[in-house]
């Protein structure tokens, strides 16, 4: 190398710096902007003048959009309890749980129950554990009242067929 040019390696240097540099600043201000959220979210949770239902949209409609769609699932649950012939048919249980920031259901649990039936109650456990939601921004704290019985505070019926013109 007499001629006075520079070896490959030094040339690749500065470009692989640079692309380090860059490298770590997109996940500098990626990382960021996941823990302002996160900072709002608890900011927003602090708020002691709304409840903090009514200021999560996650929690207001996402998850309760998602436990609509699985009220058949724990409804079967409930026909087999039916059919065991049950002296106490109509109840509540209310079921708490978590909602991983991968949109996984964590720790589903039973935290009250009209029945104290095991084999009903695992059943609904076993059915909540297997949804999965949207991913939240940080861990959700989950917690529902499933209605059994009472025709008028199950999930909500279908709308009527419209008719056609």
């Amino acid at each position: 190398m007499g001629n006075g040019s520079k070896p490959s390696s030094q040339l690749i240097l500065p470009y692989a710096v640079a692309f380090l540099a860059i490298a770590v600043a997109a996940y500098l201000f990626f990382e960021t902007r996941r823990q302002n959220a996160q900072i709002m979210e608890l900011l927003s949770r602090s708020n002691p003048s709304d409840s903090r239902k009514a200021q999560d949209q996650y929690l207001s409609k996402v998850v309760k959009n998602r436990i609509l769609k699985g009220y058949p699932e724990l409804q079967a649950c409930y026909s087999e309890f039916l059919a065991t012939k049950p002296t106490n048919p109509k109840g509540k249980i209310r079921v708490d749980w978590q909602i991983t920031t991968s949109g996984k259901v964590e720790r589903p649990e039973v935290i009250a129950s009209d029945f104290h039936n095991q084999v009903l109650e695992k059943c609904i456990l076993d059915k909540i554990a297997g949804w999965t939601f949207p991913e939240p921004i940080m861990k959700k704290y989950v917690e529902h009242t499933f209605v059994f019985g009472d025709k008028d505070k199950e999930a909500p019926a279908k709308s009527p067929p419209r008719k056609q013109k």
